[in-house]
């Protein structure tokens, strides 16, 4: 009986900490400038603490739209290069796992340095 207390005990505490990990998400600001013609910025680095989408939001100047993905401590690639236009918030998908290392970057393959500032989060 008590080892069956036990084990329903574990279960109840993994399960609230894996739902709490997802509620309470980390959000991460960013500020960059994104070169023009092809240029990439990239934000610092953070740890990924569960499986699913990514989360970005943010404003570009002038309301250039910008290229976005989730990509590795490397700079190799965790997902593919989206539109991210100005002012929207997007949820993409990726490949990333819990406890991976991971980063923003944004592409512009506008004919201007584009300034960028908004927030995002490796997790759902």
């Amino acid at each position: 009986m008590n080892r069956k207390r036990f084990m329903i005990g574990i279960a109840l505490a993994l399960m609230l900490t894996f739902s709490v990990s997802q509620v309470f998400a980390a959000w991460y600001n960013y500020n960059m400038t994104v070169p023009r013609l092809g240029g990439v910025n990239r934000t610092g680095n953070v740890t990924k603490t569960a499986f699913g989408n990514y989360q970005v939001s943010g404003s570009h100047g002038a309301g250039y739209t910008l290229k976005v993905r989730l990509e590795k401590v490397d700079n190799s690639s965790l997902s593919s290069w989206v539109d991210f236009p100005s002012g929207s918030s997007q949820s993409l998908a990726n490949s990333g796992t819990p406890s991976q290392t991971v980063h923003l970057a944004l592409k512009n393959n506008n004919l201007v340095s584009v300034q960028s500032i908004g927030q995002w989060s490796p997790d759902p």
